[in-house]
Formats: C-alpha cells, structure tokens, sequence
C-alpha cells in the first residue's frame, strides 16, 4: 500500500504541484512536504531495492555534522537549532537500538544532519551580525568577567541570549536592540572584571589596615593608600590594557596599605619622639655611608637627602654604561680573534681571501652589534628580539590596541618610539609589518583584524620616520601563525602581536 502511495505522490509532486510562495503560513506545509518526501524517498528504496541497513555511516554523517555545527560555536549562536537538531539524532539512536525500521531510523538521522547543518549556518550568520557584540563578550571572558564581574557579566548575557533569541525568529530590529546593549554592558562587565583582579589584593590590604585602626592613627597614610588605587581605577577607565602601569599602581597602594598598619602601631605606642628621630637618622646614615658619603651631622635633612639621591642615581648609570661597553667589547674581540686565528690557520697567509673574510667578519660583527643595540631598547615585556635566517625580528608584545579595532590604545607612546629607534639602527633595510592575532572569534574576522592592525603600524611608520613605501608593506596572518597554545590565556597573549621583520 506505502509504496503504491508513494509513487503515486512522488509522480503528482514532480508534475502536478506548484513551489508555493515563500510566506510565514507556507513553511509549516512545506515542512510537511520535506518530512512526507524523505519517507516516501526511504519507502521506495525499501519497495525496489529490498531491506535497508543502517551502517554506522547514517550516525558518523550524523555526528560530523554536529561536530562542524559546533566549531563554529552554535552551542552559543543557534542553541535552540541545535537543541531541535540533537533530539532528532536521539530519536534515530533509541529507534535503531528498539526497532528494526531501518528507514525510519535513516530518515530520522538525515533529518538530524540537515538540521545540524542549518543550526551551523545559522551560526555563521548570527556570529556576522553579533560582531561587535560577541567580540566584546570575548573580551570580557578574556578579563575573566565571570569571576570578578558575574553581574554585569550575567547582565550583558541575558541581553546576548536575546539577541540570539531574537535572530532566530527573523526579528532584526529587536535583535540589534538587544545586541547594542549586550555590547555595552559586556564592555563594563570587562572593565570591572580588570579593575577587580588587579585591585584585589590592595582593596584587601586597605580593608585590613581600616580593621586595625590605621585610619584613626596613620590617617595621612592611609588616605595615601586609598588615593592610590583611586588612581589605579581611573589609569585602567583611560586604558584598561596598560596591566603594567596599573599593577605597579595597584602594588604601591598594597605596599602603601600595609605601611600605613605599621605607622599606626607606632603612634599607638606612643614613642618617645627624639629616640624615634634618633632611630631614623641611624637608617639614613648608615645609607649615606654606603654611598661613599659622609655628611655633617647638622646637614639640612632635604639636601642631604638629594645628595644620596644623585649618588645613587650616578653609580647605577655608571655601572649599566660599563657593564654594557665590556660585553660588547669581549664579545667583537673574541668573535673577531677566534675567525682572524681560524683564517690564518686555513689560507696560510693569502692576503686577499684573508681580507674578504675579515671584512664579512667585521660586517658581522657590525650586524651582531646592531641586534645588540635594537634588543637594548626594549623590556622582556615589551618586544623579543631575534635572528631567523637573514631577517631580524622584533616581536612587540606590549602594543595595546583598542578591543576588536585597529586603533591604538592610550600608552603607546613609550613603545612606539623605541620602533622608530630599533628601525633607524638598520638605515636603508626592507621592512614588514606582520600582524597575529589568537584563535578567539571567526577566522575570517581575525584575519582582517591582524591586516587592519599590521596597516596601522606602518601607516604610522611611514607618516613618522617618511620612510619610503617601496621599503614597507603589511601583512595580516590572523590565527594562522601561533607561537604557543590557544587554550590557555598565556598562550592566546603570546599569539596576539605585531612581528617587524628587517631584512638587511
């Protein structure tokens, strides 16, 4: 009887029936229709072509299909597609496992596939227009917001989850709404995530201190300490990237906090004042003396005080200056001694080949000087420095540029300038501007992210330092180029950055 039936509808469907118009009414039929076509599909194999078996290639389609609906985190942008797409391959597990309806089970996992597949591209097309939405809810993962800011955080993912809710039942308008205030909210949920994290242990200090009374004993000290992490919130609101400068802050109002507990237990005590000016006077001198200094008694304390100041300062320079000429020399006099004892030895005396290597020797000890001098200007945390083939490479970690954009965060300045120093050591070189990013959002948004980055920074070369444009170009590599693991948040760090590449 089915295959009779089925026949007779497949004939009047190809012949007979009209595509209907594309309406809200239409797509309950014609999801009927896709439903009735897979039966009857199924039932005429079943008719002609005897028993159908279901091999574990229906379920491992099946499964594919998930896995690809999942990396492109439809778990987050199509939930519900993908809710609907799971109970069908539930469906089709129980009724392979209960029953012997092979082509039950096989339209069940056909159907699971497809709507694993409309659940990916749903994905593709909310994660398009959740850009500015989902990279500021990346951010904000990446600030750790969940811990240090779960209300804003929750706050900013209730809105999210409108969005999405919204895009799946084809309202734009309320869907962009939602989006714009997830975007926003994401952005505080990040910032007081990072705020939280750096000041947690000076908020606790500070707490502590009140707790023992230093507010009431040392109140100038403390004041001092709470002014501090003020201040350490309002460096992060200006730029919530620059970690150093507010961590530094952050210490010193810990550093600060804790003093302030010591100033009240002294005041407390009630010290008699001449021991106590005695008792700091004996510090101080035994400071000066280690200095090679050896004031009066009677020297006015701010005067002495610079005095050891400039000392200090002068015997630090002094040292750095020394240390660094000692190095740079040993190594070009032993490099050079080494190759100019290894040519004698091999060429015998032969003047011209000797004076061609001791020149390529020269020139390479010239070369080792100047990476010397570029690796010089930069802290560990701002830029590695290194040789790779005939390129040198200065791998800046510390450029901060504004979350998702192309645009430079405040607190550059120090960093940049020492880019326009490093490139004016290798006058005349080929300069490429490479950008990077981690593996976090879409491979394609990251892509343009990492070219826009990369175009920045020799836009800025070119309009500082006039260099010539035939001498420069970018390129962007997004998540294609790692240097360490993407699952961990060291990892994705080292991968976010801007590599110069100097060709000699």
């Amino acid at each position: 009887m089915w295959p009779n039936f089925c026949f007779k509808y497949s004939v009047l469907r190809v012949v007979v029936l009209p595509e209907p118009r594309q309406t809200t009414a239409t797509r309950m039929v014609q999801e009927m229709t896709y439903r009735l076509n897979i039966f009857c599909f199924l039932t005429l194999i079943t008719a002609f072509a005897g028993p159908v078996s279901v091999s574990a290639q229906d379920a491992s389609q099946t499964g594919a299909a998930r896995e690809a609906a999942l990396e492109v985190h439809a778990d987050v942008l199509a939930p519900k597609m993908l809710e609907v797409a799971d109970k069908t391959r539930l469906k089709a597990e129980k009724t392979m496992a209960r029953s012997r309806d092979a082509a039950r089970a096989i339209a069940q996992y056909t159907e699971a596939t497809l709507q694993y597949n409309a659940a990916r591209e749903r994905a593709i097309k909310t994660a398009a227009f959740l850009e500015e939405a989902l990279i500021a809810r990346n951010a904000a993962v990446e600030a750790q917001a969940q811990s240090y800011a779960l209300g804003r955080w929750e706050d900013g993912y209730e809105y999210f989850e409108k969005a999405i809710d919204a895009l799946e039942r084809e309202r734009d308008d309320k869907a962009l709404s939602a989006a714009k205030n997830a975007t926003q909210i994401f952005k505080l949920a990040e910032l007081e995530a990072i705020q939280n994290r750096i000041l947690a242990k000076a908020r606790a200090e500070i707490s502590a201190a009140e707790k023992s009374g230093a507010a009431r004993y040392a109140p100038i000290t403390f004041e001092r300490a709470r002014s501090i992490a003020q201040a350490t919130e309002t460096a992060l609101s200006e730029d919530r990237y620059a970690f150093e400068h507010a961590e530094n802050l952050a210490r010193q109002a810990e550093e600060t906090a804790r003093h302030s507990v010591q100033v009240a237990d002294i005041v407390r005590s009630r010290p008699n004042m001449e021991g106590l000016i005695l008792r700091w006077e004996a510090y101080f001198s035994r400071a000066q003396a280690a200095a090679g200094l050896n004031p009066p008694v009677d020297q006015d304390p701010d005067a002495a005080a610079d005095e050891l100041e400039e000392t200090v300062a002068g015997l630090l320079t002094s040292e750095r200056q020394l240390q660094k000429d000692l190095a740079n020399n040993e190594s070009f006099a032993a490099a050079l001694e080494d190759e100019i004892r290894d040519l004698d030895e091999q060429l015998s005396g032969a003047s011209a080949e000797r004076t061609e290597l001791v020149l390529t020797l020269e020139e390479q000890a010239r070369e080792q000087e100047q990476i010397k001098q570029t690796e010089d200007l930069f802290r560990p945390n701002q830029a590695q420095v290194f040789k790779q083939s005939n390129t040198i490479i200065v791998r800046l970690m510390g450029l901060r540029f504004t979350s998702g954009s192309a645009k430079f965060s405040e607190g550059n300045d120090t960093l940049l300038s020492k880019l326009r120093q490093a490139i004016q050591i290798w006058p005349e070189s080929i300069l490429v501007i490479e950008g990077h990013t981690d593996s976090r959002g879409s491979e394609r948004l990251n892509q343009r992210l990492s070219q826009n980055r990369a175009e920045t920074i020799m836009n800025y070369v070119i309009s500082t330092m006039h260099v010539p444009a035939n001498r420069i170009s970018a390129v962007g590599y997004g998540e294609n180029r790692p240097i360490a693991s993407n699952e961990n948040e060291a990892g994705r760090a080292k991968n976010r950055r801007i590599d110069l590449l100097i060709t000699p």
